[in-house]
Order: C-alpha cells, then structure tokens, then sequence
C-alpha cells in the first residue's frame, strides 16, 4: 500500500497569467506542498484571512488588485508567514516596493523552477526555525518566572505542562 506523502508547507499563489498556476501548481505539489491557486485577487485576500499557510507567492500584477496591494494586505492581517514575489517586473524599483511592502524574497521571471523551489525552502526553514527560537527563548523566560516567583508546582503544571514542570523540579528540588 502506498502512503500519502506528508507535505511540505501550503503555499498560497497568486498569479496574472492563466496557465502558469497550473503549471507552478503540479510542480509544486510533486515537490510535496500543498498548493492554492484562486482565481481572483479578492479570492486570495479571502483565503489568506481565512486559512493559515507557510508561505505566499504573489506576482506583482494580479487582476483586479495588485500583487504589491495584495502583499500589504496580507501583512496587515498575518507579520509572520513569508512573502515571495515571482514576477516579471524585473526594475530595482518593482524589487524595493515588494521589500517595502512586507515581501522576504523576489523572484524574477523567468527564473528556474528550482530557483522558486529553493527560495521556498528557505523561507519556511527561516520561520520554523524562527518559531523554534521563539518558543525555546518563552520557555526559558517562563522557567526564570517559576523560579523568581516560587510558584507550587501544580501551577506550572498548570501554566505549562509536564516537560517544563519536570525541569522545575530538577532546578528546585519542589514536587
């Protein structure tokens, strides 16, 4: 029996031309994402509000709403998740308008697929290595509060579950 593989990461794209989200959509889920590719730039805005995704690949024209407008958008409702631009707009100006607007990469087409693949990847690496950092760096602030402020045991259990509650009771000798 074959399984299913697990994906990678759900990218949102928004694209102008008809046939390349097709295209970019089954390279993309071979690769193993899981990709969404709506038709309309409204579509995208309220799909981005509505579901959670580990990255955006936007092109600068997009119908209806621009990719630029789509990406300020997009970061007035969700800071974190990457922004990618996979465009023809090739001008500094086209680049330093997507940074400005919330974008961490900007592909110009044409480009390899591979090159779109790779920056990809390196964006989600970034973020979960981001939210790792994050999540150990609460973890230790939340350890120094148990430890500043003495509080029983039953209420780290409580506050934040058994690993840190162990490692309390490693660095305090409480139950």
């Amino acid at each position: 029996m074959q399984t299913m593989p697990i994906p990678k990461g759900r990218i949102l794209y928004s694209e102008d031309d008809p046939d390349s989200p097709e295209l970019m959509c089954l390279i993309l889920n071979k690769e193993g994402f899981e990709t969404i590719c709506p038709d309309t730039s409204a579509d995208v805005l309220r799909i981005a509000k509505a579901e959670k995704f580990d990255a955006y690949l936007l092109d600068t024209w997009t119908p209806g709403i621009s990719g630029l407008e789509i990406c300020k958008r997009i970061r007035a409702v969700d800071s974190q998740t990457p922004i990618i631009f996979y465009s023809g707009a090739a001008y500094e100006a086209d680049k330093e308008a997507a940074r400005v607007a919330g974008a961490q990469a900007y592909i110009t087409k044409p480009a390899p697929f591979e090159e779109v693949l790779d920056a990809i990847r390196s964006v989600i690496s970034t973020r979960l290595k981001a939210s790792s950092a994050t999540w150990l760096t609460n973890q230790r602030r939340f350890h120094v509060t148990l430890q500043n402020r003495r509080l029983a045991p039953p209420m780290g259990y409580l506050l934040y579950g058994n690993d840190c509650s162990r490692s309390y009771k490693a660095s305090t000798g409480h139950l």
